[in-house]
């Protein structure tokens, strides 16, 4: 646990602390498992420890939204995800995981002993909400792109960025890039190998590069 986020800066005697006191527990989970259903009604919290985990949409026609991807540090739970719809969200394991899981409540109520360190750990959170917010309105920043190119080159751009190299591997598979750019997958196949082919990028399975 002492080298997830939310910790950091604490020692190993105050996280055992922190997490008796928010009552943390470490689950692990296979892929495709679920972790937690978006319903209305779920009060927990969970961080990723390692592996990944997708925040899924399945509508009536059995088509697949991707609505956030869930990477190692990342924070997620209903309560900062207020999505709405007929269908309830759920979130599953992309990749074998481990996740801490614990109760918003105890987030959320002062703590009763009334930990020196408990500033450091609201802090930590504070910082993983910020970086949750930025990867959400880049998602909002691509899916806004008018043209199915437009938002591939966009997304292309971010990991780049990220990545700090024209080259990089994508984090999705693309199958999963599909539905979490929320366009057709044979559309989306047919204009990247028309981008290969007037020069805008190379690339090979999950790797690519702008050119």
């Amino acid at each position: 646990m002492l080298k997830t986020a939310m910790f950091r800066g604490l020692s190993a005697s105050d996280v055992q602390k922190i997490a008796n006191c928010l009552s943390i527990k470490k689950e692990k989970f296979n892929t495709n498992e679920t972790i937690m259903s978006y319903n209305g009604n779920s009060t927990r919290i969970g961080i990723v420890v390692s592996g990944s985990a997708d925040l899924v949409s399945d509508s009536y026609d059995g088509s697949r939204t991707i609505l956030e991807r869930y990477y190692e540090n990342t924070l997620f739970g209903e309560l900062f995800a207020p999505y709405t719809g007929a269908d309830d969200p759920v979130v599953i394991a992309s990749s074998p995981c481990e996740v801490l899981m614990f109760q918003s409540k105890n987030l959320m109520s002062p703590c009763k002993h009334a930990c020196d360190f408990h500033d450091i750990f609201l802090t930590n959170i504070i910082h993983l909400l910020m970086q949750k917010t930025r990867l959400q309105s880049q998602r909002i920043e691509v899916l806004s792109c008018r043209s199915l190119r437009a938002k591939l080159m966009r997304f292309f751009e971010l990991q780049a960025k990220d990545a700090g190299s024209n080259s990089f591997i994508l984090p999705f598979s693309l199958y999963a890039l599909a539905d979490y750019l929320c366009i057709d997958r044979c559309a989306m196949q047919r204009e990247m190998k028309k981008m290969r082919e007037d020069g805008l990028i190379a690339s090979k399975d999950k790797k690519i590069e702008l050119l």
